[in-house]
C-alpha cells in the first residue's frame, strides 16, 4: 500500500520533528489544559471555545504553507457551495474559513473552530458537482457533530500527544516538499483517522457520512450522491492511485454500502451541473498539472472548448509567460466570474491597465462590495479609499468577511502604503500578514519598529493590530496552546 511507504519514508522525519514539538508541548500540564466545551449556546468561532482557538492557530499555519493556493473566485465558489449546506446544520456560527492547496494526495479535512481545507488533487475524482457537494457534507458533518470536542473530553490524557503530533505535521507542512504530500492528513492533525485517539474513530466517520446525507436531502440533492462518492475513490485505488481520503476514511466498501439509499430523492436540486462547478474544476486541475508537468499535463484537456481555452490562459499565467497572446485574452468570457478575474489580471501583466481599469468599474458597477474587484482597483490605482479594511482587517472576528478576502484586502494595503513610501504602515499590515501566517515573532518585530517611526495618527492602526494580537494571544495561553514561532 502506498500509504505504508510513505509513512516508512517519513517515520524517522516525523519522530525528529515530534520530540521537538513535544518540548514545547510537555511544558503544559494536564491539570492547565482546557478542554473544549460542548455547551450548545457557545458559538463555535468565539474566542472564549477553546476548539476554536486551537483551530484557528493551526489554519494561521497552514495558510503559510507555499502550497496555498489564490485564486479567489475558486473560494467564492466553494464558500457558496457551502452556504448551501450550512443552513441545514446544527452550526451556531454558521461560517466556515477554507483553505486550499495546491498538492498531489486526493484529501479533504477540517479543523476544530469551523476551518476546512481541500487538497487540489481530489478534484480528479469529483468529476460531478454532487460528489464534490457530498464531501463537503461530510466534512461539514465532523463540525456539527462536535467531533473533535467529543473525543477529546473522553482523552484528557492524550490531549498533549495531540497537540505534539499536529505540530510535528505543520512542521512538515512548512517545509513545502514532497513530505507533505506524504503527511496529508497530519496536516489536519485531529482530523480524520482512528489511531492514538487523534483521529476520528470509524464510528464518527460513519455518524459524519449519516449527518451528510441528511444535509443532502434538506438540500433536494440525491443523497446517492454520498454512495458515489466512495465509489469514486474506491475505484482509484486498483490504479495504484491510493486517495488519502480512502486511507484515513476507514473501511470505503462497508461505508459505500451503508451510503446506499433505496428511498427515491424526493427533489433532485442538480438536475444540470452549474457552469461554475467545470470552472473551479478546471482550475484546481491546472494548479494541480503544475506539480507534475509529465504526467498531468493531460489535465489540461477538456471536452468543452471555452473552459480549455480558460485553462490554457491560466496556465500561461501561473507558468509566468509573458507577453500574454492578445486573442487569448480577448476570448475569455467577462460575464463568467473564473475568467472574467483572469481577464483582468492577464490585462494587468500585460500593462494594459486601460483595459484593466474598464472591467473592474464594470464589474464594480454590477457589485461595489465585490472584494476581488476592489482589490485588484486599489493595485492599479494605488489608493485605498474603496476598501473596506474598518471591517475587514481591525477586528479580532469577522464573521461576514473570510480570511482569504481578507489577506486579499491586508496585501492590497500593503501595496498602497509601499507606493506611498508610508514605511510605518507598510511595516504594520506586513505583520498582520506575518501573525495571519502563524508568525508572531517576527509579526511582533515589524510592530515594534513600525511604532518607532510612526505618527499619532499611524500609531493608532498600529496599536489596534497589536491589541487584536495580544487577545488571540492570550486566548492561545488560556486554551494551552504553546507559544507560536
Amino acid at each position: 500500500m502506498i500509504m505504508k511507504h510513505i509513512f516508512d519514508i517519513l517515520r524517522p522525519i516525523h519522530l525528529i520533528l515530534l520530540l521537538l514539538v513535544t518540548d514545547v508541548v510537555t511544558n503544559v500540564s494536564a491539570d492547565n489544559l482546557n478542554l473544549p466545551s460542548l455547551q450548545k449556546d457557545m458559538s463555535e468561532r468565539s474566542l472564549n471555545n477553546p476548539s476554536y482557538v486551537v483551530g484557528q492557530y493551526w489554519f494561521r499555519r497552514l495558510n503559510s504553507s507555499q502550497q496555498l493556493i489564490n485564486y479567489p473566485p475558486a473560494y467564492d465558489y466553494l464558500k457558496d457551495r457551502l452556504d448551501e449546506l450550512l443552513v441545514y446544520t446544527n452550526l451556531q456560527n454558521k461560517h466556515i474559513e477554507i483553505g486550499i492547496l495546491n498538492n498531489s494526495i486526493s484529501n479533504a479535512f477540517v479543523i476544530p473552530g469551523n476551518h476546512l481545507f481541500l487538497y487540489s488533487d481530489i478534484i480528479r475524482l469529483l468529476d460531478s458537482e454532487e460528489k464534490l457537494i457530498a464531501l463537503l457534507a461530510h466534512e461539514v458533518a465532523h463540525l456539527d457533530a462536535k467531533h473533535y470536542e467529543r473525543q477529546q473530553q473522553n482523552s484528557l490524557q492524550e490531549q498533549q500527544k495531540v497537540l505534539a503530533l499536529i505540530g510535528a505535521s505543520i512542521a512538515l507542512a512548512l517545509t513545502g516538499s514532497d513530505i507533505e504530500a506524504g503527511s496529508a492528513l497530519w496536516l489536519g492533525g485531529i482530523a480524520n483517522h482512528s489511531e492514538n485517539t487523534l483521529f476520528y474513530s470509524r464510528s464518527q466517520e460513519q455518524e459524519a457520512d449519516r449527518i451528510g446525507k441528511r444535509y443532502l436531502q434538506k438540500a433536494g440533492i440525491d443523497d446517492s450522491a454520498m454512495n458515489k462518492l466512495f465509489q469514486s475513490f474506491s475505484k482509484a485505488s486498483p490504479r495504484g492511485e491510493q486517495s488519502e481520503f480512502l486511507s484515513t476514511h476507514p473501511v470505503p466498501q462497508n461505508r459505500a454500502s451503508d451510503a446506499l439509499t433505496t428511498t427515491p430523492p424526493t427533489s433532485i436540486l442538480l438536475k444540470n451541473e452549474s457552469e461554475s462547478f467545470h470552472y473551479f474544476r478546471a482550475t484546481l486541475l491546472v494548479y494541480r498539472s503544475l506539480l507534475d508537468k509529465q504526467k498531468h499535463s493531460s489535465l489540461l484537456t477538456n471536452s468543452n472548448t471555452k473552459v480549455k481555452n480558460y485553462m490554457v490562459a491560466l496556465h500561461s499565467w501561473l507558468a509566468g509567460s509573458t507577453p500574454i497572446p492578445k486573442e487569448m485574452i480577448e476570448n475569455l468570457d467577462e460575464n463568467n466570474p473564473f475568467e472574467s478575474y483572469l481577464k483582468t489580471q492577464l490585462y494587468i501583466k500585460n500593462n494594459e491597465y486601460n483595459n484593466a481599469l474598464t472591467l473592474i468599474q464594470t464589474k464594480l458597477s454590477l457589485n461595489p462590495e465585490n472584494i476581488n474587484y476592489l482589490t485588484l482597483l486599489a493595485q492599479i490605482t494605488h489608493s485605498k479609499n474603496n476598501l473596506a479594511f474598518d471591517t475587514a482587517l481591525d477586528t479580532v472576528l469577522d464573521t461576514d468577511t473570510h480570511q482569504y478576502q481578507k489577506s486579499q484586502i491586508r496585501d492590497s494595503l500593503i501595496e498602497y502604503y509601499k507606493h506611498t513610501q508610508n514605511l510605518p504602515l507598510s511595516l504594520a499590515y506586513i505583520a498582520q500578514q506575518k501573525f495571519d501566517r502563524g508568525k508572531t515573532k517576527e509579526a511582533t518585530a515589524h510592530l515594534q519598529r513600525a511604532k518607532q517611526l510612526a505618527n499619532t495618527e499611524e500609531l493608532n492602526i498600529i496599536n489596534k493590530i497589536m491589541e487584536n494580537i495580544a487577545i488571540i494571544q492570550k486566548a492561545q495561553i488560556d486554551a494551552g496552546i504553546p507559544t507560536e514561532q
